[in-house]
């Protein structure tokens, strides 16, 4: 009774960051920042209206067949991300369809996969040789983690897959080839990234000679991952396979080959070491001594789980890091947290060993928790909050602009913005963002990714779009602040756009020459009783608010 209340105490105290987070997040501020969350909840509420799985956010696509440029109606089938997640958050959309009062109701649906992600990892760290009373402990590092806590508070399906997928590893170290299935296959229809234990699970089946644990797996897991890919493949537009929000293999292989590995490895691997310490001490910045510290975390979590007792955990484990490696898009904390539980165990073990190795290292083992310890608490209690206030402040800017849309442009505008999504959740006007090629990142080409961003005429020629919605501090995760400043001032100057309304520092323009819809097809911008008489755009800010880089 003294043990179970004792548990109870340490969780109910390890609870409360992520509690007073969620609290700061209630009204999701930060929604559309990873650009995903957004589309998630577009498909959600697709989803909750019996449309099936689709982005009705994105513009259906043009074909060139007479009438020409014709457009269908039905929006595009979500390809790209599996359903389980936006279905989970369908449910939100079913019991308050009212969008952005609704916001609040998706909270809980994100946050209880935290709470399930520590229940879970306790079964790993007891599997992986810790005492019961060590597993809670470093369980309970999981509930205080900065970053958990906030992709508690973020519509990413990260933490239902961690959870998931470390629940079917742990069903495979207990040789339960059906659940382990089962589990497996929910876990790769929350996010694709899951992939890797499909494959390394019934391996080791076999070489541990469990073959009927093994087809008992294959037999539910597959069948799901199969069912998936040949719906996408049924569904996807074939013509545009490349087009980024189409199909993630189909836009790696138009941006990369065999040649781009060796330098997209040198590229990822500091950032996935970097990223893996930060994950578990966070840190908001780049430069200091704690990301040296936090680059040493890395090393120590990750090479010390490794010498742990070999089993399903590593195994994945070393399918899952070359697929970042040589990935393009960098590894960092985000497409980390899968393997949360693995780095805080390999820490852990260090921690536990230090004091049978050197008798007088106890006091420095404990004076390093407590510091690792401090970091989290600090990134939870101060810095993540400023990213909440920062983002709230940054949407109430944006709601009269949103407003001005609805009220001033036809329904079936298109759009150009660098959050789509939440354009169209706001608006209900078809958006599509900017995403340059990924070649440009690895190639070092950063003239190349701000003349992309830069070029917004003829990315609107391009996509058929009818408006565009530029902020002056769009694409801050992806550019430098002076890149910022510097493609806001080229796309607010450039003559082949004209601004017809600006309200703080957004901007809605439109072609100066005759929009694509007019040219190609039935007019989408019905008449200038549209929109207001144009006005001169107003310089950008001196400073721009950025996302802030702990993000």
């Amino acid at each position: 009774m003294r043990r179970s209340v004792t548990r109870g105490s340490l969780w109910g105290l390890a609870l409360i960051p992520s509690v007073w987070l969620a609290v700061q997040f209630h009204d999701l501020p930060h929604l559309g920042d990873f650009h995903d969350d957004a589309l998630y909840l577009v498909s959600a509420k697709a989803i909750a209206q019996g449309e099936g799985h689709r982005m009705s956010s994105l513009p259906p696509i043009r074909t060139d067949s007479p009438p020409a440029a014709v457009a269908s109606d039905a929006a595009p089938y979500q390809t790209k991300y599996p359903p389980l997640y936006p279905a989970w958050l369908s449910n939100a959309w079913r019991a308050n369809p009212n969008f952005p009062a609704n916001l609040g109701w998706f909270l809980p649906l994100a946050w209880i996969w935290l709470p399930a992600l520590a229940i879970v990892s306790r079964l790993v760290f007891l599997d992986l040789g810790f005492s019961p009373g060590w597993s809670l402990g470093l369980s309970a590092m999981v509930l205080v983690n900065p970053m958990a806590a906030y992709f508690a508070t973020s519509l990413m399906a990260e933490l239902m897959m961690a959870t998931l997928l470390m629940l079917a590893l742990a069903l495979a170290e207990r040789k339960q080839g059906a659940a382990s299935g089962l589990a497996a296959a929910l876990a790769l229809l929350a996010k694709s990234a899951a992939m890797p234990a499909l494959i390394t699970i019934p391996v080791l089946f076999g070489l541990r000679r469990q073959f009927r644990q093994g087809s008992y797996f294959l037999a539910i897991a597959w069948p799901a991952f199969l069912g998936w890919t040949l719906w996408a493949a049924n569904h996807r537009d074939v013509a545009h396979v490349s087009d980024y929000y189409v199909d993630y293999l189909g836009f790696y292989l138009a941006n990369h080959n065999l040649a781009d590995l060796p330098g997209m490895a040198i590229t990822n691997l500091p950032i996935l070491i970097m990223g893996a310490g930060r994950l578990l001490a966070f840190t908001s910045g780049y430069t200091g001594w704690s990301n040296y510290l936090a680059t040493l975390l890395g090393l120590v979590g990750m090479f010390s789980f490794l010498r742990l007792r070999f089993s399903h955990y590593q195994a994945f484990l070393l399918a899952f890091l070359p697929m970042l490696i040589f990935w393009n898009f960098t590894p960092h904390e985000r497409f980390l947290i899968p393997v949360l539980p693995f780095l805080i165990a390999g820490l852990g073990a260090e921690v536990r060993q230090m004091p049978k190795m050197m008798p007088w290292a106890r006091p420095v083992a404990a004076a390093f928790v407590l510091s690792v310890l401090y970091l989290n608490l600090e990134g939870v209690f101060r810095e993540l909050p400023k990213v909440a206030h920062g983002q709230r402040e940054r949407r109430h800017q944006l709601e009269p602009v949103y407003q001005w849309i609805a009220h001033n442009t036809p329904a079936n505008a298109r759009f150009a913005a660098a959050q789509d999504p939440v354009l169209w959740l706001y608006t209900g006007r078809t958006a599509r963002g900017m995403h340059f090629p990924t070649k440009y990142f690895y190639g070092d080409r950063r003239e190349a990714i701000l003349h992309y961003f830069a070029d917004l005429p003829e990315f609107m020629r391009q996509h058929q779009l009818d408006y565009a919605l530029v902020v002056d501090d769009d694409f801050a995760l992806d550019l430098s602040p002076e890149e910022v400043k510097a493609r806001s001032v080229k796309v607010l100057s450039n003559p082949a756009l004209r601004c017809v309304h600006r309200e703080g520092k957004a901007s809605v323009m439109v072609l100066a020459s005759p929009p694509a819809s007019e040219q190609r097809g039935p007019a989408r911008l019905e008449s200038e009783k549209y929109v207001s008489p144009p006005v001169p755009p107003s310089p950008p800010a001196a400073t721009a608010v950025h996302a802030d880089p702990s993000r």
